[in-house]
């Protein structure tokens, strides 16, 4: 039906003209053009959601270190019996970052800022200790990762993601003991490289030594049984809390036997069933008066910014893999 442009004209109700000009009135919109002005207009799309990923700061869960995975980092097992040193390793690692202590690399980035601010915080005035210490990790944070994002001093450098585990003591027992135990660390048959940790304090003690020395082999051994480690992997031996050897003379020229015949047998042992193999010997938080060995740990970290193919070729640290490496490729994400 027509309508009237004239405001308040009768003829939109009952078809009167006041002007009586039908059927010839200009001011009669036709009815084609009356419907597409009486139509409602369609609403606008809405715009699309934008999602922002966001962290807690605290530890990654596997599925968020998968996140991360997209940009291929390096991936990097820590495992040790309980306080043999790892987490102290990494917490000198994140204060030598702040303290512009590790050369060749500049800090960019962490997903997990307050992670590595807790690491370090049982060693501080602040905290009321007497002693500095270092929390140990605890079950519950089993299969959770550490993020540092880096890059290389030069400008042209591409940056360099590290996921890092820290596999806590209290199952390292349980995934010697039990194939299925092993089978659920999700960064060891990820991991690029797998750094084993020998504590300098119980080595002193011969009685308990080989023990000590043979569930560290051992843990190597089961995750080689499960294929978790291999070709694809750097293995490190790390001889922890070295200042010990200098505590008491009398002992220095046993252990320094002892401790090298352990890193021989190690050698031996392992050489050639993985990508790579390095041994350490390192004071992560020595006492006094003894310093931290921090050119050691310098050279122990460039390690672990190296890339190593499947066949054990090491690349330099921005190369790209020619494979992909996630863990749903491995299973462990379902």
């Amino acid at each position: 039906m027509s309508r009237c442009k004239v405001a308040n004209c009768p003829y939109d109700r009952d078809g009167r003209c006041v002007e009586g000009l039908l059927p010839d009135c200009p001011n009669l919109i036709p009815e084609e053009e009356a419907e597409q002005v009486s139509a409602p207009a369609e609403a606008p799309p809405p715009a699309p959601a934008t999602q922002e990923q966001l962290y807690s700061a605290r530890k990654l869960t596997a599925e968020e270190a998968a996140i991360i995975l997209q940009r291929n980092p390096q991936v990097i097992a820590l495992g040790g019996l309980v306080e043999s040193g790892k987490t102290t390793l990494l917490a000198r690692i994140f204060e030598m970052f702040q303290n512009g202590e590790i050369n060749g690399y500049r800090f960019m980035q962490s997903r997990t800022p307050m992670e590595f601010d807790m690491l370090s915080w049982h060693a501080t005035m602040e905290c009321g200790a007497t002693v500095p210490t270092t929390e140990y990790t605890y079950r519950s944070e089993n299969n959770l990762f550490l993020h540092l994002r880096i890059r290389a001093e030069k400008p042209s450098a591409t940056p360099i993601d590290l996921l890092i585990s820290d596999i806590p003591g209290e199952i390292f027992p349980e995934a010697i003991a039990e194939e299925a135990v092993c089978k659920e660390i999700k960064a060891l048959r990820r991991a690029n490289h797998v750094v084993v940790f020998l504590d300098c304090k119980v080595l002193c003690d011969a009685v308990k030594r080989h023990d000590h020395c043979g569930k560290v082999f051992d843990f190597i051994i089961r995750a080689l049984q499960t294929g978790q480690i291999g070709q694809h992997t750097v293995l490190h031996l790390v001889i922890s809390k070295y200042d010990w050897l200098s505590k008491d003379n009398s002992l220095a020229p046993d252990l320094m036997k002892a401790v090298a015949q352990i890193e021989q047998s190690f050698r031996t042992k392992f050489a050639a069933r993985v990508g790579g193999l390095q041994v350490h010997r390192l004071a992560a938080r020595p006492d006094l008066p003894f310093n931290p060995t921090l050119r050691e740990i310098n050279d122990l970290f460039h390690l672990w910014t190296t890339r190593v193919t499947p066949h054990g070729k090491n690349l330099s640290p921005t190369a790209k893999s020619n494979f992909q490496r996630d863990f749903c490729r491995f299973g462990l994400i379902s």
